[in-house]
């Protein structure tokens, strides 16, 4: 089996390529720049002068326009003060009205997920901490809600919000009291069902109650308070601040006036233009030494990718075959000499389980040996699968049948862990294939998937026309890929991913990936993978397309 190479760009060659192109462009501009320098110094001088005139000229003007604007502005000013300190009182009111919607839906978007999720590690667990968090941030929440309503009513806030509700031209879907109301009645409604929870985690014993069906209920409460939670939001966006007032006449002329200054003074200090010619040409030199040097380094670089790295290559898959070579040799015998053991000890097993009742320590001793030695078994299996793969049995296929097949097998066990499996619409092609398998193939990879996101998280099946390079040609291939958005592979382990015996897993075989490249490479084709650390991993099946008759 050839190690599934990844394909890289000669990005680090075309990064100097296009630094020399830059290079002599830079070198051309110098060059025009040099003979410009001299009618462009005579002209820059001329411009300054005249744009001088100009802004004095202007400056005058501004300055009498804006001295009249502002002493009629500052007079009607002084006629209407009074309706800027009710602007002011309005304004604090209107503030203070939306600064509490905010804080309800705020606390609620933040509490409500956290209690809940304090409250399933308690069922998972039972651990006397996650239920001490549970109660204490129930209770937090209790008492702010009770302090929040007092000093709500205390600024006669509730009473602003009713009169908002039933009389603005936008009005509220529920004043601050109502809804100070509601929170706490959904709140208590979720406490005494979490209580229930409680008892039934700590004493599991056959009830109508369970767990399954109460947590569903619970988490239904927990969504009506983040329902809730987004009305107070909404409803806050819906309070109207007032105008502010106008800031004061005098301050603001200071300012524009201030400005105006600035920008006269800076066009009066006309800069000296200076000659750079004895700087241009020391430039124009060493870009000059830059581009030859930088010259020889892309020609050596170029060397390494078409010669030394080739050579690398090739003896990287000399020595994959001899080592597979021998791994096919020893894994015969090692399933001979493993797995006649296994039986016999199976064998007593049956026997020792047969004489012992369930429940008693010898049949849980039995019970667990069984089960080490079905993994030992499994790990044979898989062993003499990565060494001696089955020819695979090639029919013509179209990707979605076959996505679909693997959405329809795994999709309810991912929902087990809020996985979300999805299909996006895969491309008409046809391509050759062995269908058990690459859905064997297409299984693995979704499982690994899933182990990399463990909970909440999704999964995307999707097939795609590309080109790629398989077995040194250039061909159309369509692309059968696994995106997930799990935390993404490190670049220690990138490098390893496909080595035989290589797992991050703690009971893992190293094995599967191993295996999935070996059965699609004897499909003609390849296994690649793209990925970032914190936002995910793409595996895409890479087969070439079958090309239709005529």
């Amino acid at each position: 089996m050839k190690a599934p190479v990844r394909i890289r760009l000669p990005l680090f060659e075309l990064s100097i390529l296009v630094v020399l192109t830059a290079m002599g462009w830079a070198l051309w501009e110098l060059n025009r720049i040099s003979g410009q320098q001299s009618e462009y110094q005579t002209s820059l001088q001329t411009t300054l002068q005249k744009r001088l005139a100009e802004q004095a000229k202007d400056f005058q003007t501004r300055l009498m326009a804006q001295e009249e604007r502002w002493l009629k502005t500052w007079q009607q000013q002084a006629m209407s003060q009074s309706n800027v300190f009710k602007g002011f009182f309005e304004m604090q009111t209107a503030t203070e009205l939306r600064e509490a919607y905010l804080a309800l839906a705020d606390r609620l978007q933040t509490d409500a997920p956290e209690i809940h999720q304090a409250l399933l590690r308690y069922t998972t667990n039972t651990s006397a901490t996650d239920l001490e968090a549970h109660q204490r941030k129930r209770q937090e929440l209790k008492d702010w809600l009770r302090t929040l309503k007092l000093r709500l009513d205390s600024k006669r806030l509730i009473a602003k919000s009713q009169e908002l509700t039933n009389s603005a031209p936008n009005p509220l879907s529920s004043d601050l009291g109502a809804m100070c109301r509601e929170f706490e009645n959904g709140l208590t409604n979720y406490e005494s069902k979490a209580e229930l929870i409680c008892t039934l985690t700590r004493n599991p014993a056959p009830t109508s109650y369970t767990i399954t069906s109460e947590l569903a209920v619970a988490q239904s409460q927990v969504q009506h308070l983040l329902d809730l939670a987004g009305q107070a939001r909404r409803d806050a966006a819906k309070v109207e601040l007032p105008p502010s007032p106008p800031p004061e006449p005098s301050a603001e002329f200071k300012r524009e006036l201030a400005q105006t200054e600035n920008e006269a003074l800076k066009l009066a200090a006309v800069p000296a233009v200076k000659d750079y010619s004895v700087q241009l040409q020391a430039v124009f030199y060493a870009i000059v030494a830059a581009m030859f040097g930088l010259s020889l380094f892309l020609i050596t670089a170029i060397y390494r990718r078409v010669v030394v790295e080739r050579l690398r290559f090739r003896l990287y898959e000399t020595a994959t075959e001899n080592k597979l070579s021998h791994l096919g040799q020893l894994a015969a015998w090692l399933a001979h000499e493993i797995k006649q053991p296994l039986t016999a000890i199976n064998a007593w097993l049956w026997t020792l389980q047969k004489g012992s009742a369930e429940g008693r320590p010898e049949h849980m001793g039995t019970t667990a040996i069984r089960k080490e030695i079905n993994r030992l078994d499994q790990i044979v299996k898989d062993f003499l699968r990565f060494t001696q793969p089955a020819a695979p049995k090639l029919v013509p296929l179209r990707p979605e049948p076959v996505l679909r097949e693997v959405l329809d097998l795994l999709k309810p066990q991912l929902e087990r862990q809020r996985i979300q499996l999805n299909l996006d619409p895969p491309v008409k092609a046809r391509f050759s294939a062995d269908p058990q398998q690459l859905k064997q193939v297409l299984i693995n990879l979704v499982q690994n998937a899933a182990e990399s996101i463990e909970h909440d998280g999704r999964i995307t099946l999707r097939a795609r026309k590309d080109k790629a390079d398989l077995k040194g040609q250039a061909s159309e291939v369509v692309v059968l890929e696994v995106e997930d958005t799990g935390p993404g592979i490190p670049p220690d382990v990138q490098q390893r991913l496909f080595d035989p015996f290589f797992s991050t897993k703690e009971d893992g075989t190293g094995l599967g990936l191993p295996i999935a490249a070996n059965i699609i490479d004897k499909h003609g084709g390849a296994i690649r993978f793209r990925t970032e650390v914190g936002k995910g991993t793409a595996f895409g099946i890479v087969l070439p397309i079958l090309q239709e008759a005529g």
